[in-house]
Order: C-alpha cells, then sequence, then structure tokens
C-alpha cells in the first residue's frame, strides 16, 4: 500500500489593490476608460479643469500641455486607487516576513515622482487668464447685440491705451 502523500499547504489569499487593473486601463484607453458617473472620473475631471485654470484656461494651453496634463490626471487616478487601499489595509503596508514594505507603496512613490515632474514641466506658478478691458468687452457686447458683422470690428480692433475717461 502506497503511504499518502502529505496534504498541501493552501496557498492565501491575496487582497488586489486594483492598482494594476486601472494602471492596464488608463495605459490603453486613457481617462476615458472611468465611469464618467464615478465620484472618482468626477474628482479627476475638476482636477484637471482647475490645473487648466491655474494655467490660464484651458483655451490658452498648447496641445503638448494638453497632453502632458492628461498624463497627470492618469497619474491622480492611479495615486488615488494606490492611496484608497493603502487607507484600507493599513496593517498589510508592512510585509511582516520580509520585514519591508509591500511593493505597491514603491509604486505609489513612483507615480507621485512622476506627477511631481510632470506638474513642474506645466509650471507651477498661477497665470492669469486675458480678459478685455471693460470697454473692449461692452463694445464688443453692443456690437453682436446690432449684428455679427459689426461685432468682428469691434472685437478685432485693438485698445488704443489707457482709458482717459478713467482719469
Amino acid at each position: 500500500m502506497k503511504p499518502t502523500p502529505p496534504p498541501r499547504k493552501t496557498r492565501r489569499g491575496y487582497v488586489q489593490s486594483g492598482f494594476h487593473r486601472t494602471k492596464a486601463a488608463l495605459s490603453n484607453r486613457g481617462i476615458s476608460a472611468l465611469d464618467g458617473r464615478s465620484a472618482l472620473a468626477r474628482a479627476v475631471r475638476d482636477w484637471r479643469a482647475a490645473v487648466a485654470s491655474d494655467l490660464g484656461g484651458e483655451e490658452g494651453l498648447s496641445q503638448a500641455q494638453r497632453t502632458v496634463l492628461d498624463v497627470a490626471a492618469q497619474d491622480v487616478v492611479l495615486l488615488t486607487v494606490a492611496d484608497s487601499w493603502l487607507r484600507e489595509n493599513a496593517e498589510a503596508v508592512i510585509n511582516r516576513r520580509y520585514r519591508r514594505f509591500v511593493p505597491l507603496v514603491e509604486q505609489r512613490l513612483k507615480v507621485a515622482s512622476h506627477l511631481t515632474g510632470l506638474l513642474e514641466k506645466l509650471g507651477l506658478e498661477r497665470r492669469a487668464r486675458e480678459i478685455p478691458r471693460l470697454s473692449d468687452y461692452l463694445a464688443g457686447r453692443d456690437a453682436t447685440r446690432k449684428g455679427p458683422a459689426s461685432a468682428a470690428v469691434a472685437v478685432a480692433s485693438p485698445s488704443p491705451g489707457p482709458d482717459p475717461e478713467a482719469a
């Protein structure tokens, strides 16, 4: 009679963070991989709009700046996913057997460093948006009420300088 083999050890259950799944989805489809109705998608959309506004408005950004901003928004998504998992599983952040952090902590630090570099490329200072003078705005608004042909002339005319009536 053959001896029965010893019972196999069962593998421990792994808790998945969702970081790699999110990273793969973002690399394939970008920010559109997120469901636009989710809280995360809304938060990232609001963050991207706020940064674009700080840089002088969406219309003032070059295509390269928009691309860098989109990549930075993807990094914000990855950081949010990693941070939420680390918060929920605070006791599992350190691997007690090897006495080191779990790999997700290292990956989070890499993404945060990458995001910092992207934001430095975009510029960390806030830029003012071009706002027309009140007299130019009123002239353009009055011209649009009169007709579209006169509006183009009123808006395209350069301002003569400081308003003499304001002094």
